[in-house]
């Protein structure tokens, strides 16, 4: 399995490949409600598609894996520092009037705690790494994350930080060499970061 980077003209393969793997997933059912569950959900696709987004423009990584007939799996990275803030003010503007505004709150609570929960160590994020459900349980996961990893080693990172809100992801994570750091709450939500030593 190659990893490749993602040009911008795949924008909608990346955000049609995260949508499939993260219908359903705690995060999209705690800030858009019901809607999160629903296939053909503007909402849904509006949010990870700003999580896209975010990463294109500020030159992120976009990495996938892919089979001869599409995009099979999709990990957006963050680099450590600051967003451009007139890019953030933009962006987040155009989700919050897609998403309405309860649902853009929660996910800036989400967020907050989330970011708070990272190390201050200098790493990488996974922001979303998602399989498609139909590829899932073939390793495509563990190679994204295990480029990640590589990605960092070669740019003097630390290490690799990610969260998950699905108690059930944390023995697959454990399998990818990450250990859990720290836990916060938000409402209902319980999130836990995850970091994987780079060294």
């Amino acid at each position: 399995m190659q990893v490749q980077t993602c040009a911008r003209a795949e924008r909608e393969a990346v955000v049609d490949t995260l949508v499939s793997a993260f219908r359903g997933y705690p995060v999209m059912r705690f800030v858009l409600g019901e809607r999160a569950d629903d296939a053909s959900d503007a909402h849904l696709r509006a949010l990870v598609g700003y999580y896209v987004d975010r990463r294109f423009l500020e030159g992120w990584p976009v990495l996938a894996l892919r089979g001869p007939e599409s995009m099979r799996a999709a990990i957006l990275v963050s680099e450590p520092g600051p967003w451009d803030e007139a890019i953030a003010r933009r962006e987040l503007a155009a989700l919050r009037a897609l998403i309405g505004n309860a649902a853009f709150e929660r996910m800036q609570r989400f967020e907050a705690a989330s970011d708070a929960n990272e190390p201050a160590s200098h790493h990488l994020f996974v922001g979303m790494v998602g399989v498609r459900p139909e590829w899932q349980g073939r390793g495509y996961g563990l190679a994204l994350l295990d480029h990640v990893r590589e990605l960092a080693r070669a740019g003097g990172y630390d290490g690799v930080c990610l969260s998950t809100e699905d108690p059930d992801n944390l023995a697959f994570y454990a399998r990818a060499g990450f250990a859990v750091v720290s836990e916060a709450r938000v409402d209902t939500l319980t999130t836990w970061c995850l970091y994987r030593d780079a060294r």
